[in-house]
């Protein structure tokens, strides 16, 4: 009796979901509609190893990848903000339908008030650096030292170009040997979900910033600028060893001050993750407990570092969420979306 009781229970359940790779005619639909907003994020759509969610009428979606029960959405609804409810909430009926639990990971104050009432809960993981462009200069006092530090690397024949798409396989191969030191030297395995990877493919969408010395490629980043160019970011950044001292700070100059001159508004650094929790009295477990990884977790990762290194380009600090349905907490949330950013335990548990 137990076994036919516990045969007819496996045969009623949805059958576990994967992650599914767009086709050809999903990532072309995505593109066209990555083309008419101005969130940069809203490209990792185009990097492959995420499914696309889209509505009926396909002029909004949501990008997510599957990690055991979890559908772990990456980021905000990608759309105009009429299509955003309708398809949230189809995306959540989709996940209830196949026994799975829908996340949203690092998610915006975009839509804060439509996931509170859909019944998540939040908490805040990080904070996204934006250096509002309008006001960049390396005039003045504040930005006395890296003014030096970036004209005594300009007098050394450090000079930056940007390559637009169409790229010459040539040039994709002069890249990937900047690529492959870079990984050597970090002995690192290519991450995913929240970041790109070097795929020829997923390079072909982007204009690359190159950094140069005497006809050498010493660096490279490809550049995020969707819509009007008025948000822009970057996603790979990636540098010979031996040029590592300065070179990321000498090509964010270069690249805000070269996109501030075309009229881009915004330039983001990216998030610092675990930034801005506080330990107060009486506050979440979540707050405390992150607080503390943040000033005390070296050995883990440079969450202190990191987020110094980008409050030296004076930015604004925005709040970046995990939100979980009920029953799920923000640990198991994070534990499923570091799975999927390290492409499983091995990654995880890697240098």
């Amino acid at each position: 009796m137990v076994l036919f009781f516990a045969m007819v229970w496996l045969a009623i359940q949805p059958a576990r979901a994967h992650t599914r790779p767009p086709d050809s005619y999903a990532r072309a639909t995505a593109r066209q509609i990555v083309a008419a907003q101005t969130d940069p994020e809203a490209f990792l759509a185009l990097s492959g190893d995420k499914t696309l969610f889209f509505n009926d009428d396909e002029t909004a979606f949501l990008m997510y990848a599957v990690q055991g029960k979890s559908w772990v959405v990456y980021s905000d609804p990608v759309g105009p903000n009429a299509a955003i409810e309708d398809l949230a909430w189809a995306f959540w009926d989709e996940a209830y339908d196949n026994a799975a639990r829908p996340i949203l990971y690092e998610v915006s104050e975009r839509c804060l008030s439509l996931w509170i009432e859909m019944g998540f809960s939040l908490q805040k993981i990080g904070e996204e650096a934006v250096v509002p462009l309008a006001e960049f200069s390396l005039a003045g006092g504040k930005f006395k030292k890296m003014r030096a530090a970036h004209n005594k690397a300009l007098k050394g024949g450090l000079e930056m170009t940007i390559v637009q798409p169409p790229h010459s396989s040539d040039f994709l191969e002069e890249i990937k040997s900047v690529s492959d030191a870079w990984m050597g030297e970090k002995s690192a395995r290519e991450k995913g979900f929240s970041v790109g990877r070097f795929d020829t493919d997923y390079l072909q969408n982007f204009p690359i910033a190159v950094v140069r010395r005497e006809g050498r490629t010493l660096a490279f980043a490809n550049v995020m600028a969707p819509g009007d160019g008025s948000c822009v970011s970057i996603d790979l950044m990636r540098y010979r060893p031996e040029e590592a001292s300065g070179m990321m700070e000498f090509l964010f100059i270069e690249l805000m001050t070269r996109y501030r001159d075309r009229g881009a508004q915004e330039f983001s650094l990216g998030m610092a993750p675990l930034a801005g929790l506080e330990a107060r009295k009486g506050g979440r477990m979540w707050n405390r407990f992150g607080a503390v990884l943040f000033r005390h977790g070296g050995a883990f990762y440079n969450f202190e570092g990191l987020r110094a290194f980008k409050q030296k380009f004076q930015p604004e600090w925005r709040p970046r969420f995990v939100a979980v349905p009920p029953g799920v907490t923000p640990l198991a949330a994070l534990r499923d979306a570091a799975l999927l950013i390290a492409g499983g335990p091995r990654g995880l548990i890697g240098k």
